[in-house]
């Protein structure tokens, strides 16, 4: 079930009625008046110090009902940008920031010296030890999309044709000429082919620990131990070998992960015109319930 509560925050987070989430909301976004000369429905146009405390007020609002786990996202302009980060410092502390990313905003040419075409969204975690990390499907990223698909169908392809052997030269070819091309590196690791013609990336079962031997007789796997580290646990050994993701090379297993399944870090820079929200409402049914 989900609720949506209209009016000023500051009154909604006073009245009472969100008290059930204190300390049980993971997420929070605030998109605030960026304190310029635009007209919104709602106050735009403060002087600075009036701004701080309007921003202040329900910054420290929202913070209870906010997760050990949480994280809170805060947009703002060129104008408050020093403004907003003083007052999150503070209510957050500067070792809970996480960081600032950029948006891309509508071109415009109505500047005397700078086209200004950016925005910034100011992140901070509850406590940042506890915060999980930001991480985003590659597939999901269109330029990786389209690079991903057609180097999957091509070797797909090749492999129907001619085999595993020349699927397996083609592959090495094409991750050479896409990490040129693109100028990324992270490609080159899913440079194997299995049984089924999935690309993937032979992820070591070694760990930082105290070195181990593993004896798992019902998926008849023996290792001695390593040097300096560890091995995964059995039940991880285990699960691979049930899900058909334990792979060896020579007398080392890894664990297959696919190229679909390939991850970064979220970018800083969002590649994505923010200004776009009016067609999200119509997606989401709510259009007529927002001004913007």
């Amino acid at each position: 079930m989900n609720k949506i509560y209209v009016g000023d925050n500051i009154d909604i987070f006073n009245s009472g009625k969100l008290d059930y989430f204190t300390n049980k909301v993971d997420f929070i976004y605030i998109d605030p008046p960026y304190n310029n000369k635009a007209i919104f429905s709602y106050k735009n146009s403060l002087i600075s110090e009036d701004w701080c405390s309007y921003i202040d007020k329900r910054i420290r609002a929202s913070y209870k009902y906010l997760s050990d786990e949480s994280a809170i996202f805060v947009s703002i302009d060129d104008e408050e940008f020093a403004n907003l980060k003083t007052i999150l410092d503070k209510i957050f502390g500067k070792h809970n920031f996480i960081g600032v990313f950029i948006t891309k905003q509508s071109q415009r040419s109505n500047s005397k010296h700078i086209n200004i075409i950016h925005e910034y969204i100011l992140c901070y975690a509850k406590d940042k030890k506890k915060l999980s990390e930001f991480k985003i499907n590659r597939i999901d990223i269109p330029e990786d999309k389209l690079m991903i698909e057609k180097l999957k169908s091509d070797v797909e392809n090749e492999f129907n044709k001619r085999g595993y052997s020349s699927a397996y030269l083609l592959l090495q070819k094409l991750i050479k000429n896409y990490c040129l091309s693109y100028n990324i590196t992270w490609l080159r690791n899913y440079n194997n082919i299995d049984e089924n013609a999935r690309i993937y990336f032979a992820k070591d079962l070694s760990t930082p620990s105290k070195p181990r031997a593993v004896n798992i007789p019902m998926i008849n796997l023996r290792l001695e131990p390593l040097k300096t580290r560890g091995w995964s646990s059995d039940k991880k050994f285990i699960e691979l070998y049930n899900k058909g993701r334990l792979v060896f090379k020579g007398d080392r297993p890894y664990e297959k992960h696919f190229l679909e399944e390939a991850q970064d870090s979220a970018p800083s820079i969002l590649n994505f015109y923010s200004r776009q929200g009016t067609n999200a409402l119509k997606k989401l049914g709510i259009y007529k319930l927002f001004d913007t």
